[in-house]
């Protein structure tokens, strides 16, 4: 029962914060790669 109320809040969730996360990922991408090229 939990696991079908969390997978519907993540679907709600991804549908409403989807730009929201692919900045949240590009940028994480981004200091990533500058750490490693440190």
């Amino acid at each position: 029962m939990s696991r079908t109320w969390h997978q519907h809040h993540y679907v709600s969730q991804s549908k409403t914060m989807s730009g929201t996360w692919h900045r949240h990922e590009a940028s994480c991408k981004t200091i990533a790669g500058l750490l490693t090229s440190i």
